[in-house]
């Protein structure tokens, strides 16, 4: 991942540091495959990149600055990837065992821009979770083209396997591989995509409060002790505080807490998100991953486990409609293949961006 070029960034690296690391000189035609690349690249690339690896502040700038697929993420196996496209020839394949998580997050879409504008993805494997003792997560292997188009992309898993059409997912604004869309499937989703509109088009939601926080500057005793929070209403700047459990399908309850709301908070929010009419969405799902919404109009404050969303003013639908389409089976359905973070089979949750992207039906609400 971390190349010969470290030598041309005198103002990363040390030439201490640069010794310590001893990078792989790939072009080196006698320590390395300098032949082989003037050639054009490998035939084959294939590896099982590391993730989870720990990089220091010198090895994220280097990334920064040498690789493209770079957003906001530090995890090493993306830019294996990116390596991997560098290091094969045109016609050449790449293929390697990785999270599937780099398919559809939206911090990951530079590198599939890459992945979309050099190869051409040609077959992914579906092996699930409990691949590696040691990481619980959603595995594939996947195999891509340098330099090739391909029409469809073959997913196979162990019971099934299917083609989608390239066009499915290099069509959309984030280029998200979403392998489970078989055509049935999508025919459905699109159906749903072409006559909606998203929630956040009727209003703003938002994350709930920060109540405690060390970079904010709070003591950490302070914080150990949760001295904003009560079992009783201590004064006027009290009011009740929920937790994500206390959110159901249209029903609220209270589990007796209180909570000191004011500009000591680390991240108090805007008030207006905790009083008056408004929707609550609890972040991790129910019973079949099933969406957890209610209503709720008297002044009361929660976390990050619950996420607010507020109408705007000029609209005139109802509020208790967009709840009873967003509660629905067909939502929460359409929520497990398009939503990244509530689609995931380990730890689904469902945050403010993708109450933001929920489909409302896009209906004349004046006809009679």
């Amino acid at each position: 991942m971390i190349s010969y070029d470290i030598h041309d960034q005198s103002d990363l690296f040390s030439e201490q540091e640069q010794d310590k690391i001893n990078p792989f000189e790939w072009n080196s035609k006698i320590t390395g495959f300098g032949k082989i690349l003037k050639k054009g690249g490998f035939d084959v690339v294939i590896g099982n990149p590391p993730y989870g690896a720990f990089l220091d502040e010198i090895e994220k700038e280097y990334i920064k600055k040498t690789y493209k697929s770079y957003k906001y993420k530090f995890d090493s196996y993306l830019y294996f990837i990116e390596k991997a496209i560098r290091l094969a020839k045109g016609g050449g394949y790449i293929s390697f065992i990785t999270p599937e998580l780099w398919l559809t997050l939206e911090n990951c879409v530079n590198l599939r821009r890459f992945v979309s504008t050099q190869t051409g993805f040609a077959k992914l494997k579906v092996f699930g979770e409990n691949v590696f003792s040691s990481a619980v997560v959603n595995t594939i292997v996947f195999i891509l083209r340098q330099k090739r188009s391909t029409k469809y992309l073959i997913v196979e898993t162990k019971d099934d396997s299917w083609k989608i059409l390239s066009t499915v997912w290099k069509n959309n604004e984030l280029l998200s591989i979403d392998y489970r869309l078989k055509p049935k499937i999508a025919t459905v989703i699109n159906k749903i995509k072409e006559g909606s509109l998203p929630l956040v088009y009727f209003g703003k939601a938002i994350q709930g409060i920060t109540a405690y926080d060390r970079y904010s500057g709070q003591n950490p005793i302070l914080i150990k002790k949760r001295a904003y929070h009560f079992n009783n209403k201590k004064d006027e700047t009290c009011g009740k505080w929920l937790q994500g459990r206390d959110i159901n399908r249209y029903s609220v309850s209270w589990s007796g807490e209180w909570l000191s709301y004011g500009p000591w908070l680390a991240a108090p929010r805007e008030y207006i998100y905790f009083k008056g009419p408004r929707l609550l969405y609890r972040e991790i799902p129910g019973k079949d991953l099933r969406i957890q919404a209610t209503f709720v109009n008297d002044v009361l404050f929660y976390g990050h486990s619950i996420t607010p969303f507020k109408m705007f003013e000029d609209k005139s639908i109802s509020i208790k409609y967009l709840l009873g389409i967003t509660n629905s089976k067909i939502i929460s359905w359409y929520g497990r293949f398009i939503l990244p973070n509530f689609g995931k089979k380990t730890f689904p949750k469902l945050n403010p961006q993708d109450i933001k992207e929920l489909p409302i039906p896009n209906i004349d609400m004046n006809i009679d």
